[in-house]
C-alpha cells in the first residue's frame, strides 16, 4: 500500500479551498517542513490555479517557493527559517486591494416625512406642479424613489401633504381678538392671501383637493369661529368662509399667474368701442389699481356683508 504523501502546505488547503471560492488568495504560514520531492508550492498553484501568492500585500513568484522547498529536501537538511524563505520572495508588483464599499456620511440625516414634503413643496415652487413625480422627489432628497415610499405611501397622499403644508403656513397670530369682526375677517384673508402667494404654484392642488386633516384645518376653522362670533349661525358662517377663500384664491390666480396683467388698461381702452362698452370706458383708467387696492376693496365688501347679515338675523 502506497503511503499518503504529505504537504508542507496540506493544512492550507482547506482554508484555500474558502479563499479561492472566495475570490482571496491563500495566505503561507511559517515553519512547515517539506517532505514531497514535488514542489508544493507548485502543487497549490495548479490545484487552485494559482500564478503567485501574496505575501504582506505584496505578490510572490511561485518558483521562488518552489526553489526555497526543494533546496530543504534535497539537501536533507531541516527546512530553512521563515525569514529565510521570505528573504528569497522575488515581489512582482502591489497586491490589488479590495475596495470597500462607500458608507453615507456620518451627519446624514435619516429620512422622514416633513423632509419629504418640505422638499416636495419647494419643488413645486420652483418648477412647478407638473415637475412633481416620485422619481424627480427621489433625486432632489438624494436617495432612491421607493424610500419614499416608507414615509408617504403614494402621490395623492404626497398631494396632500403638500396642501396641509400650505395651509399650515398661513399666520394665525396676526390679529387680535379685541379688534372687530370685520377687521378680523380682513387680517385672516390677508395672512390667507399672504400664504397662497408664497406658494402660487401650488393653488391648483389647494383648489382641486382641498384641506383635509387637523393642520390644515386650523386656518378653516379660525375663519368660521370669527364669523360665528360675529353673530351668523354654522350654516351661513360656513357659506361666508368658502365666500371668502374664494375671493382669496381668485386674487391669488390672477395676480401670480398674469391675468391682471395680460392686457394693459391703455390697450383695452383701445380694443372696446366707447358706444357698446361706456361704463367700461370710464372705469378703465383705474383698472392698474386692482392689485394694490382691489383685494381689500373686495374682502372688505363681503366681510361687511356678512356682519350686516348676521345683525340682521339677530334683530329678526
Amino acid at each position: 500500500m502506497t503511503a499518503k504523501k504529505t504537504s508542507s502546505f496540506a493544512p492550507l488547503h482547506n482554508q484555500a479551498s474558502l479563499d479561492a471560492k472566495d475570490g482571496r488568495v491563500p495566505d503561507i504560514q511559517p515553519g512547515m517542513p517539506s517532505t514531497g520531492a514535488e514542489s508544493d508550492a507548485d502543487s497549490i498553484a495548479e490545484r487552485y490555479g494559482l500564478k503567485t501568492v501574496f505575501f504582506n500585500d505584496s505578490a510572490i513568484s511561485m518558483p521562488s517557493i518552489a526553489a526555497a522547498d526543494s533546496s530543504a529536501s534535497t539537501d536533507g537538511g531541516a527546512a530553512p527559517s521563515w525569514p529565510e524563505i521570505q528573504a528569497s520572495f522575488s515581489p512582482i508588483g502591489d497586491a490589488p486591494r479590495r475596495k470597500r464599499k462607500r458608507r453615507p456620511p456620518t451627519g446624514a440625516l435619516p429620512l422622514n416625512r416633513g423632509q419629504i414634503v418640505k422638499t416636495a413643496l419647494a419643488l413645486v415652487d420652483r418648477d412647478g406642479l407638473k415637475a412633481l413625480s416620485m422619481r424627480r422627489l427621489g433625486a432632489e432628497l438624494g436617495v432612491d424613489p421607493m424610500a419614499v415610499y416608507y414615509h408617504i405611501p403614494n402621490k395623492e397622499a404626497l398631494l396632500d401633504a403638500i396642501v396641509e403644508a400650505v395651509m399650515a403656513s398661513i399666520d394665525l397670530t396676526v390679529y387680535h381678538p379685541e379688534d372687530s369682526s370685520e377687521e378680523r375677517v380682513m387680517c385672516a384673508a390677508k395672512a390667507y392671501r399672504d400664504a397662497m402667494l408664497a406658494h402660487a404654484n401650488a393653488l391648483p392642488i389647494v383648489l382641486s383637493r382641498g384641506p383635509a386633516t387637523a393642520a390644515a384645518l386650523r386656518p378653516v376653522e379660525l375663519l368660521v369661529g370669527i364669523l360665528r362670533e360675529a353673530g351668523l349661525p354654522p350654516a351661513k358662517a360656513l357659506a361666508g368662509m368658502n365666500t371668502i377663500a374664494a375671493a382669496v384664491r381668485g386674487f391669488v390666480g390672477m395676480i401670480a399667474h398674469g391675468t391682471a396683467k395680460a392686457h394693459s388698461p391703455e390697450e383695452l381702452a383701445r380694443q372696446i368701442p366707447a358706444e357698446d362698452f361706456p361704463h367700461l370706458r370710464d372705469a378703465m383708467p383705474f383698472a392698474g389699481e386692482f392689485a394694490d387696492h382691489g383685494f381689500d376693496f373686495g374682502v372688505r365688501s363681503i366681510a361687511r356683508g356678512l356682519i350686516a347679515e348676521a345683525r340682521n338675523g339677530m334683530r329678526g
